[in-house]
This record gives structure tokens, sequence and C-alpha cells, in this order.
């Protein structure tokens, strides 16, 4: 279900999704690529702080996704 893709997290006018990237839940490296982008015009504690809430809010999501299938 979880995959990680290459897919631009957003496609332009005119650009089709491919099927893969409709049935992916979570595009990880768009979530990489804005965590590096944003993360680097932060103070250090700042990152540390931020990294830390955006990986327990997705393990949050991921643990409500997985518990919603199992019923």
């Amino acid at each position: 279900m979880l995959e990680r893709t290459n897919a631009s997290p957003c496609p332009g006018p005119g650009e089709e999704v491919d099927r893969q990237e409709k049935n992916t839940l979570v595009n990880l490296n768009a979530l990489e690529n804005l965590m590096t982008e944003y993360l680097g015009l932060l103070p250090e504690g700042e990152k540390r702080y931020l990294r830390r809430m955006i990986c327990g809010q997705v393990e949050i999501l991921i643990h409500d996704l997985l518990r919603r299938l199992a019923d």
C-alpha cells in the first residue's frame, strides 16, 4: 500500500498522473524534499523539533490507516 515514488508532489497543468501515483497514500519523496527545503531555513533546534513532529504525525497516520484496514 505505502510505497516510495519519484513522482512530483503536484502535477502541472495538462500533466497526467500515472496509475502508480494515484495509488500511493504517501509520497515520501515529496515529503522528504519539503522537509529538506524548509528545514534548511530553520535554526538547528527548530529543525530537530520539526523532524520529530513530522515523523510522529506520519507514524500516527500510518497506524490509523493500518487499523482501519484491519477492520
